[in-house]
């Protein structure tokens, strides 16, 4: 037997390979289209679980990392509250033991000096309702004033 292109059984066989890779192939992208397809459902999933966890956390004002900052919450609240006024009034108490502590202890201390009830009444009433109108505890209202004092007396200590 002759092995050739001419030789009808050789066509007949490579044809049948040809057709049958060539469904293999297409079995392969329709079984790869199948599993992106699911892969796509499943990261919709995620994100629809992942909004209803954060849609049940609380609302934050100040960021928890170093240095702290103010979250959007946290601006309309130091707005609401006028704290960057109240903290011009507290800051000098405390110009004079911070001016050659670093950053993050003047931080700390702002964090620590706001939490000792240094406010007046009327004050207090007024940040309690402001965090009754946001959702939050109070202490979150009362850090918004720590990082507005923090900022501040870095701002004054800082200056030339």
């Amino acid at each position: 037997m002759e092995v050739g292109v001419s030789n009808p059984a050789v066509i007949v066989i490579s044809a049948l390979a040809a057709i049958g890779a060539v469904f293999a192939v297409g079995k392969w992208v329709g079984a790869v289209n199948s599993d992106r397809t699911s892969l796509g459902e499943f990261i919709k999933e995620i994100r629809e679980d992942i909004k209803k966890i954060l849609g049940r956390l609380p609302p934050v004002p100040v960021t928890g990392a170093s240095p702290r900052t103010l979250t959007d919450l946290g601006r309309s609240i130091s707005i609401r509250i006028n704290a960057p006024a109240l903290a011009q009034k507290l800051a000098p108490e405390l110009m004079e033991t911070l001016k050659n502590k670093q950053p993050y202890e003047i931080q700390e201390a702002c964090f620590d000096y706001v939490g000792e009830n240094v406010l007046t009444a009327e004050h207090l009433a007024d940040f309690k309702a402001c965090a009754y109108e946001n959702g939050i505890e109070i202490k979150g209202v009362l850090d918004v004033l720590a990082v507005e004092l923090r900022d501040e007396i870095l701002s004054k200590i800082q200056q030339p």
